[in-house]
């Protein structure tokens, strides 16, 4: 009787002792998978934290020059529209440049090739005179009103005739003549004027100086405008003389 229940005590540890190993194995295993997992999970978050840390500088890296372009446009932007801006500003209340009329004197040409004509060659007359036939044009886009010009001759020349329209203003020389024109549209050509003009002295050319003001051509240029006439040489007659005896 007590070997038997020996036998069945020592069956019940054997019993105890394997379901004890089994409990022992199963944790042990759970441990190790726990383990390999818990490490598995620790590299992969690891991992994943590093592609996300990548990502990031990455997209950090193009958001700042997509930044940085914008930034650097709008600031080109802004720049040219506060400079436009500071020109439209500048025009406000400011009247606009004036235009004035522009008038410029020449020697005539009957086919007008040259305009203007500043030098030509006159030959003086029967009387000793040059004729001389200049006339103005208005250049401009402006209508010139209250024209008026003067004719200034060499100190060497005296008018031969008082050029027709013209007048002597009291007080100046001799050699200086005024007239008063009036109204010249844009583009419009003065009549044909005739000076007729002695030369006190032999020079191979002489000079005719012409200044104007209107009402609209703003402030009398400074310095007149030179018609230059060349003389030639006279010809000096020659006598066939009588033949040697």
């Amino acid at each position: 009787m007590k070997w038997r229940i020996g036998v069945v005590s020592i069956g019940l540890m054997w019993t105890l002792l394997i379901f004890k190993q089994e409990v022992l194995t199963e944790n042990e295993q759970n441990r190790v998978i726990t383990e390999a997992i818990s490490r598995a999970v620790s590299k992969s978050n690891k991992h994943s934290e590093q592609e996300i840390g990548n990502q990031v500088q990455k997209l950090t890296g193009v958001f700042r020059e997509g930044l940085g372009q914008v930034s650097n446009g709008l600031s080109h932007q802004m720049s040219n529209g506060l400079s436009t801006l500071n020109q439209n500003l500048s025009k406000v209340g400011q009247p606009p440049e004036p235009k004035f009329a522009q008038i410029q004197f020449s020697l005539w040409d009957e086919q007008f090739r040259d305009f203007p004509e500043l030098v030509d060659t006159v030959e003086r007359d029967s009387e000793g005179v040059f004729k001389v036939y200049w006339t103005g044009r208005n250049t401009s886009d402006v209508a010139a009103e209250n024209l008026e010009f003067w004719i200034v001759l060499c100190d060497d020349c005296t008018y031969a005739r008082e050029p027709e329209g013209f007048d002597r203003p009291p007080g100046t020389s001799d050699v200086v003549r005024h007239r008063m024109f009036g109204f010249l549209n844009p583009g419009v050509t003065i009549a044909k004027i005739e000076m007729d003009v002695r030369m006190n002295g032999h020079y191979g050319w002489f000079e005719m100086d012409v200044k104007y003001s209107c009402k609209t051509c703003g402030k009398m240029p400074a310095n007149p405008q030179a018609l230059t006439i060349k003389v030639p040489k006279l010809r000096i007659p020659s006598f066939p003389f009588p033949p040697k005896p």
